[in-house]
């Protein structure tokens, strides 16, 4: 098990949660590694090392870009540091930031359709990451752990967070950590998963 502190983040900490968050998206089942610059069609890191001169969706010559950017990861964790009941936390250990979590008051406004079905009083999980070479040592569990004191602290009645049916490693860990499937599809993405604990 990796030994790993969990504390809340600092702005100093920017540059390794950038590696971290590109690290732990490039990997299916994301596959956010580098995408076409015309269409913006993702390309993962064993497609992207052996594509070829010709976009594999709009057929234009292809030129792979960063899928994540650095200003797009800023921008949100930017969002999550302004919302409600934010908790923003990073794991560390002597290498580094190994992984982060980030979440806020679950704002209705971009979940309409999870209104009447979750409590208003809802810590919203927006995103938990470790970086590849780090993970199935436990920091993505004290991550979540150290995420749902946050929301008890808080007062707040429950957490939830969405994933993808396809990631069941992710599934499996949010699952240890007590959640529950709700059963509710996201109207414009039927692959994913909403789950809910009770804090």
């Amino acid at each position: 098990m990796l030994v790993v502190f969990i504390r809340p983040y600092k702005k100093s900490d920017i540059d390794q949660v950038i590696a971290v968050y590109k690290s732990a998206f490039a990997e299916p089942p994301w596959d956010e590694f580098k995408k076409c610059s015309a269409c913006e069609v993702e390309y993962g890191i064993k497609e992207s090392a052996r594509a070829r001169d010709i976009c594999k969706k709009c057929d234009s010559p292809l030129e792979l870009i960063d899928f994540w950017s650095s200003e797009d990861i800023i921008q949100d964790l930017e969002f999550a540091l302004s919302q409600q009941n934010k908790a923003v936390l990073v794991a560390e250990n002597s290498a580094g930031i190994a992984g982060f979590t980030w979440g806020y008051k679950l704002p209705f406004e971009k979940f309409p359709f999870l209104e009447g079905k979750i409590s208003p009083g809802t810590l919203y999980m927006d995103e938990i990451a470790v970086r590849g070479d780090r993970r199935l040592r436990g920091a993505g569990t004290r991550l979540g752990q150290a995420f749902l004191k946050s929301a008890k602290a808080q007062g707040l009645e429950e957490a939830a967070l969405r994933t993808d049916e396809r990631n069941p490693a992710s599934i499996a860990l949010f699952r240890k950590l007590g959640f529950k499937e709700m059963g509710i599809n996201d109207p414009g993405f039927p692959n994913r998963v909403y789950m809910r604990v009770k804090t």
